[in-house]
């Protein structure tokens, strides 16, 4: 209960003392983050340290909030720096390695793939027994975005090695995860769900709820994609149902788009609409474009299916500006394809003929011919 723990630490600002005030701050900033009221964490961070500027761990804690949830990687580069030179300075290798795993984190995640993988090294490099193992299987992942699958799979198993060597029950699970989902990836479903299925174990042997879980829509996921909907849908469906009770935001929002996909897919197109509607607010909370701009995608396919061509259009067009705007080119072909199929069947035969033309599109129509 987030929203009750800030209402805790607010009461507590009143009567805390003048060298508390910074440490309750930065308390009650956490609340509000994982609340996902951002504004409020990050004022409330700033206020911990006016009352302590060499709060490292609250420049912390605004390096990653403004680069995950505000995308505003300036403000994020420079909280980490100062993080890091109060971390170094105060020989704590802990700090040092939670500074190089956020910040890779999050390089990874805007595919600065050279910059994400120097800061998780260092993250290994400080000898942070935790972070360090963590840090090795996000490299693993690391590697499988830039194409070194050999490598991603090493580099899983050097995770896994550690986390088992070291009783990191959790982290192992996680492990499991990663070096299934290199085999999702890659297409070697077999092996895949094999690798869920032992996260899923791994996770029950301890109850460990939230990887146990994640394990579950991962491998629910793997099962829709191949045309398995039924299974798909009896493990996303409790997945989802823990997720959103527990408020986590976005991994209720991935559940509910892969259960959107799989109603669509078995023309249950009511329960699919339902969600999608309710997919559209939660990714537009996000913050992260590329959800916002697959939801419409997936949207204008439920339009697509149903030949309700005019309805998918506006979807297809968001889902374009989106991708474009973002740099997400490997999307581009997609949109333009549902984009000249809607415009086709409505009539407008030029329409349709300009998407194929559209440079994004030419030369990879090998690519989206199955789409």
């Amino acid at each position: 209960n987030y929203a009750g723990a800030a209402e805790c630490y607010s009461r507590m600002l009143a009567i805390a003392p003048q060298e508390q005030q910074s440490s309750v701050r930065l308390d009650l900033g956490m609340a509000f983050e994982k609340n996902f009221e951002t504004a409020k964490a990050i004022e409330n961070y700033q206020l911990a340290l006016r009352s302590n500027p060499r709060s490292a761990a609250a420049r912390l804690r605004l390096g990653i909030i403004y680069g995950e949830r505000e995308k505003d990687l300036a403000k994020s580069d420079a909280a980490f720096d100062e993080a890091e030179k109060l971390y170094r300075e105060a020989g704590n290798k802990e700090g040092l390695a939670a500074v190089f795993f956020n910040r890779g984190m999050i390089y990874d995640a805007l595919s600065r793939l050279e910059e994400g993988r120097k800061q998780l090294q260092s993250a290994v490099e400080t000898g942070s027994r935790y972070l360090a193992t963590r840090a090795t299987i996000h490299l693993s992942g690391n590697s499988l975005a830039a194409g070194r699958i050999d490598q991603a799979i090493r580099e899983a198993d050097q995770g896994l090695e550690q986390a088992s060597k070291n009783n990191m029950r959790s982290v192992y699970t996680l492990g499991l995860i990663a070096k299934a989902g290199i085999y999702h990836d890659t297409g070697n479903y077999p092996e895949a769900e094999k690798y869920y299925a032992q996260a899923i174990e791994s996770a029950r042997a301890y109850n460990g709820r939230y990887y146990g879980f994640l394990a579950r829509l991962n491998l629910g996921s793997l099962q829709v994609q191949i045309g398995r909907l039924d299974q798909g849908l009896a493990n996303v469906e409790p997945a989802y149902g823990f997720f959103e009770e527990s408020k986590y935001r976005n991994e209720a929002l991935r559940a509910l788009l892969v259960l959107a996909r799989a109603r669509r897919l078995k023309l249950d197109y009511a329960g699919a609409r339902k969600s999608y509607d309710a997919l559209l607010p939660l990714a537009e909370k996000s913050g992260d474009p590329q959800v916002v701009g697959l939801v419409h995608s997936e949207l204008s396919q439920l339009f697509i299916f149903q030949e309700r061509f005019t309805e998918a259009l506006p979807h297809i067009d968001e889902s374009y500006r989106i991708y474009q705007q973002q740099g997400i080119n490997i999307r581009l072909p997609y949109a333009l394809l549902r984009r000249a199929r809607a415009l086709w069947q409505l009539g407008d035969y030029a329409g349709a003929q300009d998407a194929l033309n559209d440079g994004a599109f030419a030369g990879a129509q090998m690519d989206v011919e199955a789409e």
